[in-house]
């Protein structure tokens, strides 16, 4: 409970250019989906497909049906995770630097208040940003392949998607947010904390969601087997950043 007042706490102090891009980076990256999803459809598309395994495919599926799923199952969840994982650290960077800044850290740090319960409190607004944009964005691309191409055998959501969505989204999302509060509390302005991140985090994440096209082809159960492994660097990464906000900052 009192995690989530500190969440609330930082939504009403979250500068307003934070509050803008939460809407713009979610709105560009649905329009980078849908791009290629209906590009999918043309001749030129199905023409240029790369030669895939003829076992990820339901009998008799036609040459649309293997670019849509190309599409839909092998270039689009990696945007997923990147919209999922670039807006939170964005937020997470003001988290203790923020409060530096505005010179309110001090008052923070003496609320009668876990370690514990501060640092989840600062992850859970760029969490629940990352994972309701990521749920906006599944959403929409639902209604697109199943709206614009009714003909098509492939459709939306099946195992792999939800399982991508609902586990693996929060989990990388998750990922970044931690790594970023650390780099937070340990800086005096935000804009260092955006920019240290970026040079630690991104090349983090590239390495993991280039990865993810592999293992979306292999099935969901070593997507989730991998999900389980972020988790686990998850909850590492949690007791670090409590035990060190317990040390004092």
């Amino acid at each position: 409970m009192r995690a989530l007042s500190v969440a609330k706490k930082d939504w009403r102090e979250l500068p307003g250019y934070f509050k803008i891009s939460t809407i713009i980076v979610p709105a560009m990256m649905i329009f980078v989906i849908g791009t290629f999803i209906f590009t999918a459809g043309t001749s030129d598309a199905i023409e240029d497909l790369p030669n895939l395994p003829d076992s990820l495919f339901p009998p008799g599926s036609t040459d649309l049906d293997r670019s849509l799923y190309f599409a839909v199952n092998i270039m689009a969840p990696p945007f997923f995770l990147m919209l999922a994982t670039m807006l939170p650290i964005t937020i997470a960077a003001d988290a203790f630097a923020g409060e530096r800044e505005r010179k309110t850290l001090e008052a923070l740090l003496v609320v009668p208040m876990s370690s514990r319960d501060l640092f989840l409190g600062k992850s859970l607004l760029p969490l629940a940003y990352g994972f309701g944009a990521s749920l906006v964005a599944f959403l929409v691309t639902t209604i697109m392949v199943n709206v614009g191409f009714p003909d098509a055998t492939i459709s939306m959501p099946n195992l792999t998607w939800l399982i991508l969505i609902f586990l693996s989204v929060p989990a990388f999302s998750m990922l970044g947010i931690l790594v970023q509060l650390l780099i937070s509390t340990r800086v005096d302005r935000t804009y260092f904390a955006v920019q240290i991140g970026s040079l630690i985090i991104l090349p983090i994440l590239v390495f993991f969601i280039g990865g993810i096209t592999g293992i979306l082809l292999m099935g969901p159960t070593l997507l989730l087997a991998v999900t389980g492994g972020i988790v686990l660097l998850d909850y590492i990464l949690f007791q670090i950043g409590s035990d060190s906000l317990a040390r004092g900052l």
